[in-house]
């Protein structure tokens, strides 16, 4: 670990009377934290694979692996870190991941929609989960890089958000 990776909190003193000094607790610090979640997100192949390469059973099990990465890393900040809230909602989206693949397709417009696009209905919730798991995390990804400007990984760009759109390549004619 490096130094600039290391902050120092000051958790406790004592009087020099008493024969003391400063106490000091070595934290790791934030944007360490940040880079390590980005790394092993970029090797979770959950949120860039090709769709059609995925299955259920094997996102679940990455999915389950990134949950429990992103506990232990928020067990180890404060709760008043700046990264909290965005680790936070990476667990939360991944937790409706997980209910979302577990849970039965049996309303009839996903059957619908699934024959017209020549895809097994037990496909559909892992489908529809990914794009809200890629999504959701995806933008956090974003936020957590700007946060601590840290270079986002090749393998997770395409989650990221579209950059804004000024609209100034569209050329719509409304009045005919």
């Amino acid at each position: 670990m490096r130094k600039k990776d290391v902050k120092r909190r000051l958790n406790g003193f004592s009087l020099p009377i008493v024969g003391g000094g400063a106490q000091w607790e070595t934290v790791e610090a934030t944007r360490a934290s940040a880079h390590r979640v980005l790394t092993f997100l970029a090797d979770r192949r959950v949120l860039f694979n090709p769709y059609w390469q995925e299955q259920a059973g094997e996102c679940a099990a990455s999915v389950l692996e990134v949950r429990r990465k992103l506990t232990d890393e928020i067990g180890q900040l404060h709760d008043d870190e700046d990264l909290v809230p965005h680790l936070a909602t990476m667990q939360g989206a991944c937790r409706q991941f997980l209910d979302r693949i577990g849970s039965v397709a049996d309303d009839r417009r996903l059957e619908l929609w699934a024959a017209y696009r020549e895809l097994d209905v037990r496909d559909v919730p892992l489908l529809i989960g990914l794009g809200e798991l890629r999504s959701t995390i995806g933008i956090q990804v974003g936020l957590v890089a700007i946060m601590f400007d840290i270079d986002v990984p090749d393998t997770l760009v395409d989650i990221l958000p579209p950059p804004p759109d000024d609209g100034a390549e569209l050329n719509v004619d409304l009045h005919r």
